[in-house]
């Protein structure tokens, strides 16, 4: 009986991090012109920080995440695929524990066209100054993806979803040539930038908007996912 008792209280006192979550993922770009031209968008911005971040389907296996096949959204993806406004650029799932703010492991998010042939320059190293003040140099990237960046779960009260996420939209600029005074069309890449939060409940789809970027996210508890 006593024994019985210490289990019952263990497992009352569990934390909820200790459950481990399914999470399935489509990110799909609007393509719709007036979409782009709705806002304003600068022509400079932070890159996602992926410093902690782990390629989970590029071969990084941190501990408790598990990159998984089944697709629950599976429908959901097919109409939009079938859809001329939008084009699907990943659709993941992925097996993670429930993890606090402070443990928290942000999962790359990559996929869509590779624009690395046609903008070389944005392939070159760069440099920078160190934190001792010496230049160092940045290796270039391997491959410029359409999109590019990190989400990220947090399990406190509720769930939390943190996007830091990139969409590299091709345009073509407009400037006038100082010397000329005539308007000259180049080419450029643009880094159109996704950071949100969303706090959400579990077994829920929810959806993540944005002018140019859509975000559709289920998470469900592992236990759940597989009795379905």
């Amino acid at each position: 009986m006593t024994r019985l008792l210490v289990l019952l209280l263990l497992a009352v006192a569990a934390p909820a991090w200790a459950i481990d979550y399914k999470i399935e993922l489509i990110v799909f770009a609007n393509t719709e012109p007036q979409a782009f031209h709705s806002e304003q968008w600068a022509m400079e911005v932070e890159p996602p920080e992926m410093d902690t971040a782990v390629d989970l389907f590029g071969g990084s296996r941190p501990s408790g995440f598990v990159p998984l096949a089944a697709e629950d959204l599976a429908e959901a993806r097919q109409l939009l695929a079938s859809s001329d406004r939008y084009e699907v650029l990943k659709h993941v799932v992925w097996q993670q524990p429930g993890l606090a703010a402070a443990d928290a492991v942000p999962v790359r998010i990559h996929g869509g066209q590779d624009y690395g042939a046609q903008y070389p320059e944005r392939m070159q190293p760069r440099l920078e100054v160190g934190e001792d003040g010496n230049i160092v140099e940045i290796p270039g990237p391997e491959r410029l993806e359409q999109l590019d960046g990190t989400v990220r779960v947090e399990l406190g009260r509720f769930l939390h979803v943190y996007t830091d996420l990139l969409l590299r939209k091709p345009v073509v600029l407009e400037q006038v040539d100082p010397e000329t005074q005539q308007a000259v069309q180049t080419p450029a890449l643009l880094d159109i930038p996704m950071r949100e939060h969303r706090r959400m409940r579990s077994r829920e789809l929810h959806y993540i908007d944005h002018p140019l970027l859509g975000v559709l996210v289920q998470i469900t508890p592992v236990e759940e996912a597989g009795s379905q």
